[in-house]
């Protein structure tokens, strides 16, 4: 005590650096020693001893060890992993960000198969009339068209329709006539006059194709008649139907 007054008060202040900085390097070197890997050993006041329930660590790895008045007690740094709470409940929706530019365009896929082929589109009727028309008679006169229509390629069904004017009293009338769709004859018939006064009514259907625009025609010529007569064919009328097929 008294070598510490006598130190004077620069010497006493370096004194006390000193001495606290031991102190401090003590209680780092402990401090670095707990826990000891993860553990950290302690030990309590036993029960019946003034320092009962006193609770202290101690450096187990510096060969520490609890007083004859206490008892040893262990610890984990960390504790056990507790249970995954429960799923909280679901949070309100958030507000729509706004809206990304547009991207680039992707490239063209490739073409697809073709399809089926569709089924038939609806029909079309083609006509064409004459009033009057007369064939004259004999073997040998070429026939004479009595009506006709020209029409797009395709399938066509043929009705022609009309009268044969009444015979001379001297002879009887008689027609042999052909429908042809192009270079074609579809339909023949011969038609018969033997009233004086009265006509009669023909019709004739046929059905052909055509590969490429052309003529539906009916004519007629008559050479079994008398040579030098007429036979007269009038409302003639004549309709050409385009189909989608001729089976």
């Amino acid at each position: 005590m008294y070598r510490l007054r006598s130190l004077s008060r620069g010497g006493r202040v370096v004194l006390a650096v000193i001495a606290g900085g031991a102190v401090f390097g003590i209680a780092t070197a402990v401090r670095a020693d707990i826990p000891d890997a993860g553990v950290i050993h302690g030990c309590y006041g036993k029960p019946g001893t003034t320092y009962k329930g006193q609770l202290r660590v101690r450096d187990a790895s510096q060969g520490e060890q609890c007083r004859f008045y206490e008892n040893p007690l262990n610890w984990n740094q960390i504790g056990p992993t507790g249970p995954t709470g429960a799923t909280g409940p679901t949070g309100a929706t958030g507000p729509s960000g706004p809206t990304g530019a547009t991207g680039p365009s992707g490239p063209s896929g490739p073409s697809g198969p073709s399809g089926p082929t569709g089924p038939a589109g609806a029909s079309h009727a083609y006509t064409a009339s004459t009033q009057s028309v007369s064939v004259i008679t004999g073997p040998s006169v070429f026939p004479t068209t009595i009506v006709s229509k020209t029409v797009p390629a395709g399938d066509y069904v043929v009705s022609v329709s009309g009268e044969m004017g009444p015979r001379p009293a001297s002879t009887s009338n008689e027609a042999d006539c052909t429908l042809n769709v192009g270079a074609t004859t579809v339909a023949k018939q011969i038609i018969l006059e033997d009233d004086t006064d009265e006509e009669s009514p023909y019709a004739i259907v046929g059905a052909g194709s055509l590969a490429s625009a052309g003529s539906i025609t009916l004519a007629c010529s008559s050479p079994t008649t008398t040579a030098g007569f007429s036979v007269g064919f009038g409302d003639n009328s004549l309709v050409a139907s385009l189909v989608g097929a001729i089976n």
